[in-house]
């Protein structure tokens, strides 16, 4: 049994990242609880031709008590472009996307805000580790939430990920 993914990402583009500290000058810093918020853009793009998908990711950590933590906020956006060979099954791939690009694209987001804050006067800090299956699940029922019409004559508005086609 080979090991080898049959997903691969061809690269990944840093966004944005937003680090707030706050002065410690003097101060004994203890470890707060974060509040940590991700979300990501609800629209997989995919390439009309191949098995090509474009997945944003946004973390954004906030915390909620300042007299605890080196930080007021942090916030990172990333981009993933990841493929599949042609011959590969749509099945297989609704295994992969979203939830093992998403997963992928957070464990680059803790790598380079652990880095990033290293070098900040309470860090580092590095992102807590998360069930990505429990954070899509509870993006898709807020989706679904926000998609149901309160009155019958408003139109209705979906906002789970739709797979479009994508040129680049």
């Amino acid at each position: 049994m080979g090991i080898a993914s049959q997903m691969r990402l061809d690269r990944y583009v840093l966004r944005s990242l937003r680090i707030e500290t706050r002065s410690l000058s003097g101060r004994q810093v203890a470890e707060g609880e974060a509040q940590l918020n991700i979300s990501f853009t609800p629209e997989v793009r995919r390439r009309k031709d191949e098995p090509r998908f474009w997945i944003s990711l946004r973390v954004d950590v906030l915390w909620p008590d300042e007299a605890k933590a080196p930080f007021d906020a942090i916030s990172i956006a990333l981009d993933g472009f990841f493929s599949f060979a042609k011959d590969t099954g749509e099945d297989t791939i609704k295994k992969y996307v979203p939830v093992l690009c998403l997963a992928n694209l957070y464990g680059i987001a803790r790598g380079i805000v652990s880095q990033a804050t290293g070098v900040c006067e309470g860090g580092p800090f590095v992102l807590p580790l998360v069930d990505m299956n429990a954070v899509v699940r509870g993006w898709a029922a807020e989706s679904s939430k926000a998609a149901s019409p309160k009155k019958a004559d408003k139109p209705r508005v979906s906002r789970r990920p739709r797979i479009r086609p994508h040129e680049n």
